[in-house]
């Protein structure tokens, strides 16, 4: 009998980059199990209603200041969640399996003249790689060790 397959990490805000020179981008959050990485859209209607759960009635500064707070019940959910009723949230919602991964990476680019760097998450299967932007390289090399996707 197969055991129950468990969450055990989030890494949230990520652009996954598709189509030619990354023309469609998409926010998703890695929702990273035992068994698969399950990419879940993260879409504007979605972070506006946990920004109105974390802050309710208040303004749209105030809202915009819970920011922290809508990421926290975003994990927090997803914590939560069976991996099938994650990707059950969203048509574009989709995963890959762990055994399929043959290469995980975060690099830094420097940014040249603009001075702003770029980390970038490389998750690459024998079919296919997967672009990703990190808004924070430290939080998501956190969540990969633990989860035994990178070394630690």
């Amino acid at each position: 009998m197969l055991s129950e397959e468990k969450v055990l990490g989030v890494i949230t805000n990520t652009a996954l980059h598709a189509g030619f020179l990354g023309a469609r981008t998409r926010t998703h959050c890695l929702v990273i199990t035992d068994r698969r990485i399950l990419f879940a859209r993260q879409t504007t209607a979605s972070m506006k209603a946990l920004s109105e759960r974390a802050n309710p009635g208040g303004s749209l500064l105030a809202q915009m200041g819970s920011a922290g707070q809508a990421y926290a019940l975003l994990i927090e959910g997803y914590l939560a969640m069976s991996p099938e009723a994650i990707l059950a949230e969203h048509a574009d919602n989709f995963a890959i399996e762990r055994t399929a991964v043959t290469k995980v990476k975060i690099k830094t680019s420097s940014g040249g003249e603009s001075g702003v760097s770029t980390d970038t998450l490389l998750i690459k299967t024998s079919d296919k790689t997967y672009k990703l932007t990190l808004m924070s390289a430290g939080q998501a090399r956190r969540i990969l060790q633990d989860t035994g996707l990178l070394p630690a």
